[in-house]
């Protein structure tokens, strides 16, 4: 969708009635199903199957890199989802599936896409499964300050998604994750028509009961699957602290990106989040050292409210500092989203 300038007043007034008309559209929809959440559409002693829905939208304005603040109205895409889990229970073992289909209503022709997509089983020996899906470094370590629903810090980087192994085990306070990302000499990803194969290794550690570390190494491939476009980078580094007492949690992240030139980045950071009940406050920030002297050091600050409207549904105040040149990347976010 293109951008449509905060500068224009008579674009800004197209609109609005049609901000009104997602809110109207919304609001609609929880008079008719309620305050019903029915994710479970099968179960019985040994099967499964959820299908979860979340529709909403997104109103931010964003400054460019000539310090331009640009607004768009659009369906983000964590918003508009549609989740199918199946499970199956033999035994002691436990089989499942997920698939997650992301669209944007607010597109006309938008493309669908799948998110996160996996099968895999799960017993005695630890779990595994395989498709396409973030890995354990990326959720615990890389996303660790992640605040709210549009906007979040810069993240350190990780290995791809795409033709995605992991393995996760449990052994008392200690999980340790393995996880492998494999391109075969036949696809198309490869750069040079070899295998390659990017690795990571992570682990999880309850210290106590409030405190967790985490921490793990991201050694990725050559190639980030978009037909053999080369990595900029070749390996990630960190670790995260989380502390939770009651309602409140504490976070901290530091990580090392290794350039393929040379440089090293370095992102160090904390966080507090609090979930107030029909309220949530989340607020995060960090520091980017690059150690390329030409580049300068950044504060990067994120905020995040959400409120409970009704049950099931939220809506989001999000706010980010890039500390760019002309502030390129700032920008605030209002969404509403609705999930049954």
């Amino acid at each position: 969708m293109p951008y449509i300038t905060s500068n224009r007043g008579n674009e800004m007034n197209k609109c609005k009635p049609i901000f009104k008309s997602v809110l109207s559209a919304i609001a609609l929809s929880i008079f008719v199903v309620g305050n019903s959440y029915a994710a479970k559409v099968y179960e019985n002693e040994d099967t499964e199957l959820q299908v979860n829905v979340t529709l909403g939208g997104t109103y931010q304005s964003e400054k460019d890199s000539e310090g331009e603040a640009r607004t768009e109205l659009s369906g983000n895409t964590s918003y508009n989802q549609v989740e199918f889990l199946g499970i199956k229970k033999v035994g002691e073992y436990e089989i499942f599936g997920e698939i997650e289909i992301d669209f944007d209503p607010f597109e006309d022709s938008s493309a669908t896409k799948t998110d996160d997509t996996k099968i895999g089983v799960k017993g005695p020996f630890g779990r595994i499964r395989g498709g396409q899906f973030d890995n354990y470094f990326e959720d615990k370590i890389a996303e660790a300050l992640d605040t709210g629903s549009k906007y979040s810090l810069s993240e350190p980087k990780s290995g791809m998604d795409e033709d995605h192994l992991q393995y996760t085990k449990k052994f008392g306070d200690l999980e340790l994750n393995i996880d492998l990302t494999i391109q075969g000499d036949r696809e198309s990803e490869t750069i040079d028509d070899s295998a390659e194969t990017g690795k990571t290794v992570s682990i999880a550690y309850k210290i106590s009961d409030n405190l967790k570390l985490y921490a793990g190494i991201d050694d990725v491939d050559e190639t980030n699957g978009d037909k053999g476009t080369a990595f900029s980078h070749d390996k990630t580094t960190g670790f995260a602290l989380a502390y939770k007492t009651g309602e409140l949690e504490f976070k901290f992240r530091h990580a090392e990106q290794e350039e393929l030139d040379g440089n090293d980045i370095d992102y160090t950071g904390a966080g507090v989040f609090y979930d107030a009940g029909k309220s949530e406050y989340n607020f995060a920030f960090q520091e980017v050292d690059d150690s390329d002297s030409a580049v300068d050091s950044r504060t990067e600050l994120a905020f995040n409210w959400a409120y409970s409207l009704f049950p099931n549904v939220k809506t989001d105040v999000d706010l980010i500092v890039r500390d760019k040149e002309n502030d390129e990347g700032d920008g605030v976010a209002f969404s509403i989203r609705y999930k049954f």
